[in-house]
């Protein structure tokens, strides 16, 4: 009786054991079949990513390659156009001379001056900068007199004056890019020689007196910017602006505030008020 007992037991013991293996071993199958299909899977992603950057490789080369090709070619056509002669003149003959408006463009194509004409002779001449902005204006007058106008970029009136025999002759003016009169300087033969005067951005006047060349000449005034007379004084006929004589200051109130004497740009002596 024991003996079968102990043999049951036996028994017991060794079927207990085969169902653990056998458990151990369905475990570890499933675990390498978790593992396989992982690894599958990041092969797959890596497939798809390497495919998916290859692809936008060739799409960007394919994209600089036809902007290369565009700005070839715009730069061609730049080069062909630049090179192609637009120059011509627009305009109406009478009795077998230029009258009136005459139009000349250059070799872009761009207005490069207008010609006003009476039978043949030029009474206006208006020339463009390559942006096409009124840059001077010439009037032609009786002889070799020419009225010549400047302009400022924005179209407003900066210089103007006569030329007589290729110089400047006679009172010329400049003005602010707003138009506002800033300065006036009389020439003969195209050196300064006469009244020189200048005013302030209000329009009233800031100095006046005689140039002789480059040199202060005779007597010379000052006014503050609102209106009333600041300084007056003489300069000397010998040497170089140097101051000459009485020179007078006065407050904006009228009242003398000091007299200065100087001989040939010389300090003498100073009498203040």
């Amino acid at each position: 009786m024991k003996i079968n007992l102990f043999i049951l037991i036996i028994f017991t013991i060794f079927i207990s054991c085969g169902n653990d293996n056998t458990k151990n071993k369905e475990n570890i199958s499933k675990t390498n079949e978790v593992t396989k299909l992982a690894a599958e899977k990041a092969a797959e992603a890596k497939r798809l990513a390497e495919k998916k950057a290859a692809e936008a490789k060739r799409l960007a080369e394919k994209k600089a390659a036809e902007a290369k090709r565009l700005a070839a070619e715009k730069a061609a056509e730049a080069e062909r156009l630049a090179n192609q002669d637009k120059s011509k003149e627009e305009g109406e003959y009478k009795d077998g001379e230029k009258d009136g408006l005459w139009t000349y463009y250059n070799k872009m194509g761009f207005k490069e001056k207008e010609i006003t004409y009476d039978l043949g002779k030029e009474l206006k001449q208006i020339l463009y900068n390559q942006a096409g902005v009124k840059e001077k204006e010439i009037t032609y007058e009786e002889g070799e007199d020419e009225m010549h106008t400047l302009f400022n970029e924005n179209g407003t009136k900066a210089k103007e004056g006569k030329i007589v025999d290729g110089k400047e002759e006679g009172v010329w003016t400049t003005f602010d890019d707003q138009g506002q009169k800033t300065e006036e300087t009389t020439f003969k033969e195209g050196k300064e020689d006469g009244l020189y005067s200048l005013w302030y951005e209000n329009g009233l006047k800031k100095a006046e007196g005689p140039n002789k060349g480059k040199c202060r000449v005779g007597i010379w005034t000052w006014w503050y910017e609102s209106g009333e007379k600041w300084k007056e004084g003489n300069y000397s006929e010998n040497g170089c602006s140097n101051r000459d004589g009485t020179w007078t200051v006065w407050k904006k109130s009228g009242k003398k505030l000091e007299e200065t004497m100087y001989t040939d740009g010389n300090f003498e002596s100073r009498q203040k008020y």
